[in-house]
């Protein structure tokens, strides 16, 4: 049994959600993805 299985279904969701709402939020504001990597 792995971590993913011990998560709850609705935490992905919200991963993605917050991806979403993030890559809206950088387009949006003019900023080019090269400086929001790591």
């Amino acid at each position: 049994m792995g971590f993913d299985e011990l998560k709850p279904g609705n935490t992905t969701s919200t991963k993605a959600t917050a991806i979403k709402v993030f890559k809206a939020f950088v387009t949006n504001e003019n900023v080019e993805f090269e400086y929001v990597k790591p």
